[in-house]
């Protein structure tokens, strides 16, 4: 049996990164990498770049800071969104710079990881090639598989009757010459997905039905690239520091300016410049978008304000118009639930019957990672998302966090009213829903694990600025599991809940307080969106750079000066340096 001192499950974006960045601060130990497919990339593999697929991202956001995507290199347009296949070859082109290939290992499954202390873990791996089973001893592991790996499809009445293929949007790679092929496509789900296989089929000549659930939350925010009177890209504004006070965030004050949020967050006047703020933001969008142009596309105006939906409101990144799709009945928007399937028809619960050749579920990912943990009975302590009852403690715990929350941030006491519909839904279906998100400490390390550190996650959230985002994991992570992060000191430099809670309890439970605050807050920013299962960054991105950065010791502020920090956009490239940087003052420490 193979011993390694570290294993990276998944070769996407967060495990190259991780993988990277270990292999820089320790050159000399024996790592893996292990991907269940045959190729590199995740998400952004060939076989999951759909036609018409391109990155929220423009050219220039969407790379790391010592790694950048050059037009010469990749073809990225600057001022453009990215075509999905650009960013594979650049993956690609990562791993081989940074001599990655030679610890890949394609098709290798892990199936299970059993615990075994301060050992490590034992891993199951399968050959998705021939079905070969070996077992590997891991001291470190990184799992790096993301939130968009095992596709969730849902169990529709008379799926067995219908006749033809339901595919998920994970397939449709190998499955679009099939598709092509037939002439009525429904398309089932809220997503940006779904919206981009709407797209690619209309576009295309085939009639295609795009079945939003009335019991869900409604349409998606796809919104231009340019927004705000000025015409700023929208991304520039999500980078830009500036803007992120005017969204409420636990962690915000790790940004160093919490007498401005406390004064936007806690006073009549400054909760009155928020609410404008984002008062002209929704309506500058909402006149970009025209919904009322056509009895068609009103059915697509989201029923909630883009401030409830984090990263879930999207760009419109297609070469021509959606909405032109819709008004000439290319694509056909249906707000009602699936009834049940027959033959070759989808009936809806508003008693309309659509001719469907082929279903396209769009419906989203398994809440869990794709990996069975043992002994049974762990997930809990891993902080994976669950669907047993919760104890006594942590129930009292995340009520006293939904307390603290509301207490600093009382904008979100205003939530959106749930439908009926969706009340019922939700009644219906809660043994299929997860009742806690994920609960990582700093959305990375399980606290039950963080004195043996032995495990760390990476890239269990969703977000706009993932590569900046990987960056700081990984080199958090690596710091972590080393043993050289000082977690205490973490929370001295920064902690999420008011200190007379826990400043006379245990580390532990002031970790786990932390945690709770964290990881509890996305229900009450995001209920639109996926907060209530993990965290979803928008405008919270730039302060938990901030976080990382605070508890590695590094500097903050990567601009020139106060005015550049606070009204420029933060890019990849400002933090570029931090692994040296980390491994020099590292050094000095020593």
């Amino acid at each position: 049996m193979d011993v390694l001192d570290v294993v990276v499950v998944g070769a996407g974006w967060q495990g190259l990164i991780a993988a990277k960045t270990y292999l820089q601060v320790h050159p000399s130990i024996r790592l893996a990498i292990f991907e269940a497919s045959p190729e590199i990339g995740g998400v952004w593999s060939p076989s999951r770049c759909y036609p018409f697929l391109k990155t929220n991202n423009q050219a220039g956001t969407f790379q790391t800071g010592d790694f950048p995507m050059t037009k010469a290199q990749f073809g990225a347009e600057p001022g453009k969104h990215i075509p999905g296949q650009i960013v594979h070859k650049y993956l690609a082109a990562y791993a081989k710079h940074f001599r990655l290939n030679e610890h890949l290992q394609y098709n290798s499954k892990v199936e299970t990881a059993e615990c075994k202390g301060s050992e490590g873990w034992l891993l199951s791996i399968v050959s998705t090639a021939d079905g070969v089973n070996r077992q590997v001893l891991a001291r470190k592991l990184i799992i790096a598989t993301g939130l968009t790996s095992e596709p969730f499809v849902p169990k529709i009445l008379g799926s067995k009757a219908f006749q033809g293929p339901i595919v998920h949007t994970k397939y449709l790679v190998q499955r679009d010459p099939e598709l092509m092929a037939m002439s009525d496509i429904v398309v089932l789900g809220n997503s940006k997905s779904a919206y981009d296989a709407a797209y690619s089929y209309a576009s295309r000549g085939k009639k295609v039905h795009l079945i939003i659930r009335e019991s869900g939350k409604g349409p998606l925010w796809m919104v231009p690239s340019l927004v705000t009177p000025f015409k700023i890209w929208i991304e520039r504004l999500l980078g830009m520091r500036l803007l992120t006070w005017f969204s409420p965030c636990v962690w915000g004050e790790a940004d160093g300016y919490g007498f401005v949020r406390r004064f936007l967050n806690g006073t009549l006047l400054g909760r009155f410049i928020l609410s404008s703020f984002w008062a002209i933001l929704t309506a500058d969008v909402e006149q970009a978008l025209d919904f009322n142009k056509s009895a068609e596309t009103k059915r697509l105006k989201p029923w909630t304000p883009p401030f409830w939906h984090g990263s879930g409101l999207s760009l419109l990144t297609y070469d021509n118009d959606f909405q032109s799709l819709v008004r000439t009945g290319r694509i056909e928007v249906h707000i009602s639930d699936i009834e049940k399937l027959s033959a070759d028809k989808v009936h809806l619960r508003n008693g309309v019957d659509l001719k469907a050749d082929t279903i396209v579920s769009a419906t989203g990912w398994s809440h869990s990672p794709p990996i069975k943990f043992l002994p049974s009975g762990i997930e809990n302590d891993l902080g994976l998302p669950g669907c047993k009852s919760l104890s006594d403690s942590e129930v009292e715990l995340s009520k006293l966090a939904d307390v603290e929350i509301l207490e600093r941030y009382p904008f979100l006491k205003n939530q959106p009213t749930p439908s009926p519909q969706q009340i019922s839904w939700k009644q219906n279906t809660s043994n299929d829903r997860p009742s806690h998100p994920w609960r990582l400490f700093r959305f990375i390390a399980p606290p039950a694990f963080i004195s043996q550190r032995t495990i760390a996650f990476a890239g269990m959230l969703i977000t706009v600025r993932t590569s900046t985002i990987a960056e700081l994991q990984a080199l958090w992570i690596t710091s972590f599991l080393d043993g050289s992060l000082n977690v205490e000191r973490c929370l001295d430099h920064f902690s999420c809940g008011t200190r007379r809670r826990f400043e006379r309890d245990s580390l532990d439970s002031r970790i786990m307080w932390d945690t709770m605050l964290m990881t509890q807050f996305g229900r009450w920013r995001h209920p639109s969106g996926v907060g209530d299962r993990h965290p979803d960054f928008a405008f919270d991105s730039l302060p938990y750079f901030d976080l990382l950065m605070g508890d590695l010791g590094l500097e903050k502020r990567r601009k020139r000066g106060w005015f550049a920090d606070i009204f420029q956009q933060h890019l990849p490239e400002d933090h570029g340096h931090v692994v040296e940087e980390w491994m020099k003052s590292r050094k000095k420490d020593s």
